[in-house]
């Protein structure tokens, strides 16, 4: 499992619909080792700044994975869009 996760790092992460999330930077790793957790992905969308640097991918999400790209279910990007619209209906604090 560690040498597909190395052999996974610096690949484009695209949706089935062909949006670019970003590349993979990283992966957690279960602490058996034997496991993918989540790919680690820096991302290309400036609503994810709001989380931090960094998406987290589960496994179950990738539809593929060849030596070019990773493609992920569309329902990601989906989830990401809901979340920044409800991100966008929280009042700023007033000073």
């Amino acid at each position: 499992m560690i040498t597909q996760a190395v052999n996974v790092i610096n690949l484009s992460v695209n949706t089935v619909a062909g949006k670019h999330l970003g590349r993979v930077v990283g992966v957690e790793v279960e602490p058996s080792g034997r496991q993918i957790k989540y790919y680690q992905v820096s991302s290309a969308l400036p609503l994810v700044k709001l989380w931090g640097e960094k998406l987290l991918i589960s496994p179950a999400q990738v539809v593929s994975i060849s030596i070019k790209e990773m493609t992920v279910a569309d329902s990601f990007s989906q989830d990401l869009a809901k979340a920044s619209n409800q991100a966008n209906l929280v009042p700023e604090p007033t000073v």
